[in-house]
């Protein structure tokens, strides 16, 4: 539920706003909580529209160093690097 709601949030704010001000909103959500896996995953995905793919790849990058006990996020992080341009590399550590 959680997913579903961050996923209509970013979309909303990417789509209905300006990218610049998304950036702000999932910049805002990742310092207001810097362990959340959601807030990396949404800055990420605002990075990929915004083309740049490599600070994306390292947002994703960052849940396997920052859970790297949780075998189900490092499978999500390693699905998400390889759709990410230039992320495989970082996927092979998953």
């Amino acid at each position: 539920m959680r997913l579903c709601l961050m996923s209509l949030f970013m979309c909303c704010a990417i789509h209905a706003e300006s990218v610049d001000k998304a950036l702000v909103r999932a910049l805002e959500w990742r310092a207001s909580d810097p362990g959340d896996v959601l807030a990396l995953v949404a800055l990420s995905e605002v990075y990929v529209v915004m083309g740049n793919t490599k600070a994306a790849a390292q947002c994703i990058g960052s849940l396997i160093d920052l859970f790297p006990s949780r075998a189900d996020l490092r499978r999500m992080a390693g699905e998400r690097l390889e759709q990410i341009k230039g992320g495989l590399p970082l996927a092979e550590d998953t």
